[in-house]
């Protein structure tokens, strides 16, 4: 099944960055290449090949995306490519069901004020910290492992409103 978020939109992974010359996510060929013979046809048996401006001067196909660590664009035609590679690899992302995400922040909260009740303000403090950093790893796996994206922040703040209040 696919799964939508709240406005109804497909949530389609991305498998890594925009390509640029030194990291490409998808292999590329020069479609002249191809077309003049310069690339073997045995590269294409078998697989889904898209064709498409990439890098070319004066593209304006390009969109900002979730996994582009520093703001770079990627290609109409290299999102299509990820949006493939997530139905064939049936690995799409969603996120984590509106009654899970409240029951782990009730949770968080309930369960950290106990854990920081008896304790002096500097273990109080690491304890937040290590806290905080099994909740990300575990967003992490959760990620990885189901492709649901847990919301850190509400669940961060849950863990983190005790800890300054008891303090």
């Amino acid at each position: 099944s696919i799964h939508v978020d709240h406005l109804g939109f497909w949530q389609q992974n991305f498998f890594g960055p925009p390509s640029n010359s030194q990291k490409q996510t998808f292999p590329i060929f020069s479609l002249v290449d191809v077309l003049f013979g310069g690339v073997d046809p045995q590269v294409f048996a078998g697989k889904v090949v898209l064709v498409g401006l990439i890098n070319s001067a004066g593209i304006t196909d390009q969109y900002t995306v979730p996994s582009a660590s520093r703001g770079q664009l990627m290609s109409g035609v290299e999102i299509q490519a990820n949006a493939v590679e997530t139905l064939i690899q049936n690995r799409p992302v969603r996120t984590q069901d509106q009654s899970m995400q409240a029951a782990n922040i009730a949770l968080l909260c309930i369960g950290s004020s106990v854990l920081y009740m008896q304790l002096r303000w500097y273990f109080k403090g690491l304890l937040w910290a290590l806290l905080t950093a099994l909740l990300v790893a575990g967003a992490f796996f959760a990620f990885e492992l189901k492709g649901v994206i847990v919301n850190l922040f509400d669940s961060a703040l849950a863990l983190t409103l005790p800890v300054v209040l008891t303090i």
